[in-house]
């Protein structure tokens, strides 16, 4: 019995949730509201037409009519913000840049649909605040302070930008102060070869780099002490030469033959000997021996 009765009033209550649905849906079906609002409309580029923008946003103050359920969810436009495609809306004059009345509105209708209808009050035309900018290439700079190698390693090549400037936009009083970009590399342990992409910091209130990051490469190794042998002509003498650099190269016999070379000369004394290396990584220690005394000639006797 008490089921029935449960199930009595659950139906109750349906029927009253349905009946009230439905007299929200009439009696708003033929309703019409009106609000004002402002809303910010963003540029989503920071200068258009040679010009800066010194604001991407700007206020704008809007009227909005909706009829039906629409009607009930006005105040979501409230301080609303509404980005928009810069090269497809904004327009130039001489005046600087600016947005016309169909322009804004048909942003809002692109980004709320034609459920909703827009007008815009006040001004004949949304204007954005803009001062010329020019262009300007920098060097850049490194600072690596923060890379650290291991105790028996040594630079190959030590990190460097594999781009040497940078195009900056903006205005021109602001541009005529920078001279360089220093760009800091992130702390680090560096180990073998390696890149590490850079970010470009903040240049200013109004300057922006064309790049958003730097990409900074370079290679350590493992140094070692090696000996090897050359014989050495004209008299096929062996030649022990010592020589200090990366183990990834010293490693590498067809590398040393290419860039090692043997040197002589001949002088009263004897045969002199050195060596030399056309990589300056691979630095020669010594060579020994130095000095061959002549060969006697048995017709001389």
């Amino acid at each position: 019995m008490s089921n029935t009765a449960s199930t009595q009033r659950l139906s109750v209550l349906w029927f009253i949730a349905a009946t009230a649905v439905l007299w929200l849906i009439m009696s708003t079906s033929s309703n019409r509201a009106s609000r004002y609002f402002t809303v910010y409309l963003e540029s989503d580029l920071s200068y258009f037409e040679n010009s800066w923008l010194l604001d991407s946003a700007v206020t704008c103050r809007i009227q909005v009519e909706a009829e039906g359920l629409q009607s009930l969810f006005l105040q979501r436009f409230r301080e609303r913000e509404v980005p928009f495609d810069a090269r497809q809306w904004m327009q130039f004059d001489q005046r600087g840049a600016y947005l016309s009345h169909e322009s804004v509105e048909r942003i809002l209708q692109e980004h709320h649909g034609s459920q909703y209808q827009f007008s815009i009050t006040g001004r004949d035309t949304v204007r954005f605040q803009t001062i010329p900018f020019d262009t300007l290439v920098v060097p850049v700079r490194l600072q690596t302070q923060g890379i650290a190698l291991p105790s028996d390693y040594r630079w190959i090549t030590a990190p460097y930008a594999t781009t040497d400037s940078l195009w900056l936009i903006g205005p021109t009083n602001e541009l005529e102060l920078l001279t360089a970009l220093t760009l800091e590399v992130p702390s680090k342990l560096w180990v073998g070869k390696e890149s590490r992409q850079v970010d470009i910091p903040k240049l200013g209130e109004h300057v922006q780099s064309l790049s958003r990051s730097v990409v900074v490469v370079g290679e350590s190794a493992q140094w070692i002490d090696l000996t090897i042998e050359r014989n050495a002509p004209p008299s096929g003498q062996p030649i022990t030469v010592w020589l200090s650099g990366p183990r990834i190269w010293l490693n590498e016999p067809e590398l040393l033959d290419k860039y090692l070379h043997l040197r002589w000369n001949e002088t009263l004394l004897g045969i002199h000997y050195w060596a030399e290396s056309e990589l300056p990584q691979i630095q020669v220690l010594t060579c020994t021996p130095q000095l061959v005394a002549p060969t006697n000639n048995p017709d001389e006797t």
